[in-house]
């Protein structure tokens, strides 16, 4: 059960949330960021809506769980589905958080509590698509820690609907993995380049054909068909891990290039 402290305009809570956190206050109450901010931030000229059913957000509610007495109260997105329905405004993973999806902003959108707790952790073709083109917003880790928490839910709950369901996706996910991870092919998004702050390797050339000693060795695809012609030809696509995270991709210059 949630108790309801105040409710105020979109615009109003954009101001009020861009604050430093102690001056965050509604009502002369500090109150908290949702979950979602650093998604919902980016799209303040909106409109911000499910991606799935449609409904806008049309206004930031403060509240707190009922046993809460101790937090602030955290001031959340709220928006009005069809029937006339209130509905909690959620970050839905592109790529699910269970299935190895990050965190990164390029990895989420807008999703009514609804819609999202619908969705689970499936993962349609395009959004399988979505991760081929975006391996950075992958993690092996947190896929492989999803995968042990999917078997151990359906396994501790006698394998009911939702643990088959997880663990469903969880292999369908695995299946596409296996399938891409061919010689030709690599998705890790673990450096496959040497890092730019690396000392140059003394006395020997490296023999190592995917460690690349220079930028200029690289081309930087940024059209979305360029990646789709690249990886069709079996090229090895490379993102750099710099300050700013991960950037690409790259291939291999040609020597005709």
């Amino acid at each position: 059960m949630l108790i309801f402290h105040r409710e105020v305009s979109l615009a109003e809570g954009f101001l009020i949330l861009d604050k430093e956190k102690p001056d965050r206050l509604l009502g002369g109450k500090q109150v908290s960021a949702c979950s979602g901010w650093s998604m919902f931030k980016t799209m303040r000229d909106g409109p911000i809506q499910c991606w799935s059913c449609g409904c806008y957000a049309d206004r930031w509610i403060a509240d707190k769980g009922q046993n809460d007495k101790l937090g602030p109260p955290v001031l959340n997105l709220y928006g009005t589905r069809a029937d006339g329905r209130l509905v909690l405004m959620n970050r839905d993973h592109i790529i699910p958080k269970s299935l190895g999806g990050t965190d990164a902003v390029e990895n989420l959108r807008p999703a009514c509590e609804i819609c999202n707790g619908k969705r689970g952790n499936s993962i349609s073709k395009e959004e399988l698509a979505f991760h081929d083109a975006n391996p950075h917003l992958f993690s092996k880790t947190r896929f492989e820690n999803g995968k042990k928490k999917a078997q151990k839910h359906a396994t501790k709950h006698n394998n009911n609907v939702e643990g088959k369901r997880a663990l469903i996706n969880v292999k369908l996910m695995e299946q596409h993995l296996q399938a891409k991870s061919t010689p030709s092919q690599n998705y890790s998004i673990s450096s496959q380049i040497a890092p730019e702050s690396a000392p140059p390797i003394a006395n020997k050339e490296s023999k190592d054909p995917d460690v690349i000693k220079s930028l200029d060795d690289l081309v930087l695809l940024t059209d979305i068909e360029l990646v789709k012609v690249a990886i069709s030809r079996g090229e090895k696509l490379r993102w750099i891990n710099t300050e700013n995270g991960f950037v690409g991709p790259y291939v291999l210059r040609k020597e005709s290039e």
